[in-house]
């Protein structure tokens, strides 16, 4: 029982950094992408600055939506079979994974909880304004979302480096026996 959580522990962990990753990826795809292409949106069409952003954006967000989402089990399947791969392993290993672990709960929470939900506001400000062709207030929400941004990708891009790292010692615990010779 113990293989088969560290096997789905492992596997979780490798699951949830590539959604994270791939999230950032698409990201950093579709606004250059959108950019080249320029959009002409109906739904926006009162809208006098470029379309592209609002085009890029709403790819990204679904994109990051879907990250997300995927963070809640994955978090939660890391943290319920984090024991199984803790016993009989190196000391400083399992707290680094234990204090990695708080880390990605307390910027989670941060993202999910408050950086998200102010985006996601000044996201819907921005879009309602460039819809109605509002240019002045469209601007000013773009320039708050921008900032926001700023801080919300810092925490995300923090969370992924954390998963990473986890990932990382959590294959060397499953990989290394206790009294080995480490000159192999």
């Amino acid at each position: 029982m113990r293989r088969f959580a560290a096997t789905v522990h492992l596997v979780t962990l490798g699951l949830w950094l590539s959604v994270l990753a791939s999230a950032g990826v698409m990201a950093a795809l579709a606004f250059p992408t959108m950019k080249e292409l320029a959009p002409a949106l109906g739904e926006f069409e009162a809208y006098e600055a470029p379309h592209w952003p609002l085009a890029a954006g709403t790819l990204a967000a679904r994109g990051f939506m879907i990250a997300e989402w995927a963070t809640i089990p994955a978090f939660v399947l890391t943290v319920l079979t984090l024991p199984s791969v803790l016993p009989g392993r190196s000391a400083w290993v399992n707290f680094l994974r234990v204090l990695i672990l708080v880390g990605i709960g307390a910027l989670g929470w941060k993202y999910h909880v408050r950086d998200s939900a102010v985006f996601e506001g000044t996201l819907n400000e921005y879009r309602d304004s460039a819809r109605a062709g509002e240019m002045e207030s469209a601007a000013s929400a773009r320039m708050s979302l921008d900032s926001t941004h700023r801080e919300l990708a810092l925490t995300y891009e923090a969370v992924t480096g954390l998963v990473l790292v986890l990932f990382v010692l959590s294959c060397y615990a499953a990989t290394h026996r206790p009294g080995e010779d480490r000159g192999d």
